[in-house]
């Protein structure tokens, strides 16, 4: 974005309606002063139409919370349409007309949310591909082969990776990533743990939820080498916590849980074998909830577990996001 003129841009749609802005002054030295510049013609436009959505959205809404809630909504929308430019503009234009008159707090929720939204994931999916029998096909790759072969394809298997990967995880990552949800999914968990974890924390921390596959050998700790999955949870929950107040989205609510066992009473057997520093984690998982994953034996069955899919964690992840426009903070006045 050019700044000799976009800062003046800023200032003349901030002052005038777009009704007046051919007829202001300063736009007009403006625009005669980059008549031959293709770029201020293209952010011009765009200024214009981002004013006039403006005008429509929010200057028609009959409380501050309603407009807050209004200009996060366009915000995101602009973000969708991935042109930083224009992100930009229209972040700056909302500061320079609505800043003072929204009060401190609408202000930090409208600032803070929209750097959330800017950078952000839809979701963290954490899993493993630690198999208890080695040698031999990984206990998800063969309780779900026929749910897995439906959503990512029969060459998807083969026989190496049967032991060493965790391809219901590729499945529930393509499904929720095909339902158009951006996400961050790190496979390659070998190698140096200090680096490793350094791409797990920027994942988990530029996420709004967290979704996770339960098997019992998540709860059993490894020998000689890190949980993962209980890094990612404990992290991700101290982070989203540390934010619960500043966006008002309550930490309990974007985490996600799948349990891809046969039933509830395979995870409670092992009550026993859990290490003291998990349970904690264990008693959170189960008082989410999660969504069991049961193994379809027929192809319609298939295909209702799909569905359950996206009813059960599709449309909670989005509604998680749509919390962030629900939970505009009423203020003092409007």
């Amino acid at each position: 974005m050019s700044d000799d003129f976009i800062n003046d841009l800023v200032e003349i749609y901030a002052r005038c309606e777009t009704s007046e802005i051919k007829k202001d002054n300063s736009f007009i030295y403006l625009r005669d002063k980059h008549e031959e510049n293709p770029i201020f013609q293209k952010q011009n436009q765009a200024a214009y139409e981002i004013k006039r959505r403006l005008e429509k959205r929010i200057q028609s809404q009959t409380s501050i919370k309603n407009q807050v809630c209004e200009a996060l909504y366009l915000i995101s929308q602009l973000i969708k349409s991935g042109d930083e430019d224009n992100i930009r503009f229209c972040y700056d234009l909302i500061r320079k007309i609505y800043c003072d008159s929204w009060g401190n707090s609408r202000w930090d929720y409208f600032d803070k949310s929209y750097q959330l939204l800017l950078d952000c994931h839809d979701y963290f999916l954490s899993f493993t591909s630690r198999n208890l029998t080695p040698h031999e096909i990984n206990d998800p790759n063969r309780r779900y082969r026929r749910l897995i072969s439906v959503i990512l394809g029969r060459s998807r298997f083969k026989e190496a990776e049967e032991e060493s990967r965790n391809l219901l995880a590729e499945a529930i990552n393509h499904l929720l990533k095909s339902s158009g949800l951006k996400g961050f999914f790190y496979y390659d968990h070998e190698g140096d743990s200090q680096i490793v974890m350094e791409k797990l924390e920027k994942g988990y921390k530029k996420s709004l939820t967290f979704v996770q596959i339960i098997q019992k050998e998540i709860f059993l700790k490894p020998k000689n080498q890190e949980n993962y999955c209980y890094y990612e949870f404990s992290h991700a929950k101290h982070e989203f916590s540390e934010y619960e107040a500043e966006i008002y989205l309550p930490m309990k609510e974007r985490f996600f849980f799948v349990l891809a066992e046969k039933s509830y009473k395979n995870l409670a057997d092992i009550w026993g074998e859990i290490p003291f520093d998990y349970i904690e984690w264990y008693e959170f998982v189960q008082s989410k909830d999660p969504f069991v994953l049961e193994r379809p034996p027929t192809t319609q069955e298939i295909e209702n577990h799909i569905e359950e899919i996206e009813t059960n964690l599709i449309e909670k992840i989005r509604d998680v996001k749509r919390g962030i426009f629900r939970n505009v903070p009423q203020g003092n006045e409007n």
